[in-house]
């Protein structure tokens, strides 16, 4: 056992080392069959077995949160049954003559191959990441050696304490969702194979959704805008910044609501005599009487009344309609 280890993990370490093995040979037959977050297409452009890194970011949450230690790249004996690897070049052949495997073996521990190696550990979860040397895990683990020799960079996954699991009914399904420090939450998908780790780290597992949080919809809806990306890789969601929002909209609602336009037609009154129909058949007719009037009677008197009539009654068009400046309504 590695010093800083956290001995509750290791079961669930070898547990999520050996799924990602079984998922790896299940795509080899029948990829289709397979999600293509956890088989696929890999960063390199590949399509074939996701690299640890890849699968681990696609299962735990926070993944992306951890923090690289200050202590030098050393040389160490990894466990190969705590380690995740990727056959994405080559698989390794479990029935080669014990010749062949000494001499792969011989050329795989040697200075020149393990200066060539990179993996990760991080000692609270128990877990080792095959970055470079990727491929040779699975012969290790094949042909049941114990340890591989690699060089090996220390990586922290955040504190339990700082992580909340929330389990929902959500659209009569169940729905998991993870919490850091208050403030940042992500989707888990893979709960299931996730919440084993989890719960053997020390992370609080509960049924409850806190009221000051937003509500599951809301976070669904302003998800796309709210994604935390001080982080590389991230698809956490800012709680704070969908609050933030959610206060804009109400104050944005709140000042519309406190002005009023001063056209009648949008005047809220339970005054009027007349309904619009009504009114405008009225006007129209008025106007119609009032323009054959002009063109038919030379009467000086008539032709002064008529175009003083029209003048009425465009005013009154113009009233009904015009959309004057909002007034700010009288607070109660």
């Amino acid at each position: 056992m590695f010093s800083g280890t956290n001995r509750n993990t290791l079961q669930a370490a070898k547990d999520l080392v050996s799924l990602k093995l079984q998922i790896d040979e299940k795509g080899r037959t029948s990829p289709s069959d397979i999600p293509s977050d956890l088989h696929g297409p890999c960063s390199g452009g590949e399509y074939g077995p996701l690299f640890g890194d890849g699968f681990l970011h696609n299962i735990i949450p926070f993944y992306e949160y951890l923090e690289s230690s200050k202590k030098s790249i050393n040389v160490m004996n990894v466990p190969t049954l705590q380690t995740m690897g990727s056959s994405w070049r080559i698989w390794p052949d479990p029935n080669i003559s014990e010749e062949d495997k000494t001499n792969i073996l011989e050329r795989l521990c040697s200075d020149v191959e393990i200066k060539q190696t990179h993996y990760t550990h991080i000692p609270e979860l128990n877990l080792f990441i095959a970055h470079e040397g990727k491929n040779r895990v699975n012969f290790f683990r094949f042909h049941n050696i114990e340890y591989i020799p690699a060089r090996v960079a220390l990586e922290h996954y955040p504190a339990p304490e700082r992580i909340t699991v929330h389990t929902l009914e959500f659209a009569g399904q169940q729905d998991v969702w993870a919490v850091i420090d208050e403030q940042y939450a992500q989707k888990i998908n893979y709960f299931s194979y996730a919440l084993p780790l989890l719960r053997a780290y020390g992370v609080k597992i509960t049924d409850r959704w806190p009221e000051h949080f937003p509500d599951i919809i809301e976070l669904i809806a302003y998800s796309t805008n709210t994604i935390q990306s001080k982080i590389s890789n991230s698809h956490s969601i800012d709680l704070n910044d969908i609050q933030k929002k959610k206060k804009q909209k109400k104050d944005t609602y709140e000042r519309s609501e406190a002005y009023i336009n001063c056209n009648y037609i949008e005047l809220d009154t339970n005054y009027r005599l007349l309904s619009f129909v009504k009114l405008y058949i009225f006007l129209v007719i008025l106007f119609i009487i009032s323009f054959c009037l002009l063109l038919n009677i030379n009467s000086e008197f008539f032709e002064k009344f008529c175009i003083s009539l029209l003048s009425f009654i465009s005013a009154i068009f113009f009233f009904y309609n015009c959309p004057y400046y909002p007034m700010q309504k009288k607070k109660p």
